[in-house]
């Protein structure tokens, strides 16, 4: 059964997809979910857990991580985008915008 009856078509590739802008979820379970070509942009995450997750091939740009837990956590294969400044690239699951802006740990 579909999560909702919207759609959407994603103007970078044209795939169909469930449109859930501006919904709330709430109390939910994805227990050993698989998540693959989620547009997340400004949404927020509160009350979460994450533990075993993976998580591969992440564009986080503009994003503020505060008060976590990591634990147990490995940080591999970090890289910075490969260009001089922030710009429009076709990097996919970027939007096209690629920041080169610096990354900061703050109170660790």
């Amino acid at each position: 059964m579909p999560l909702t009856e919207k759609k959407v078509l994603d103007s970078n590739n044209g795939l169909e997809l469930q449109d859930l802008r501006n919904e709330e979820i709430h109390r939910v379970c994805f227990k050993e979910a698989s998540f693959n070509n989620i547009d997340m942009r400004d949404t927020s995450f509160a009350n979460t857990n994450f533990v075993n997750s993976k998580w591969e091939h992440i564009y986080f740009s503009d994003v503020t991580v505060n008060m976590i837990q990591m634990g147990g956590t490995i940080f591999e294969n970090i890289v910075r985008p490969k260009a001089g400044k922030s710009q429009l690239l076709e990097e996919p699951g970027t939007g096209n915008w690629v920041n080169v802006e610096s990354v900061m740990f703050k109170k660790c």
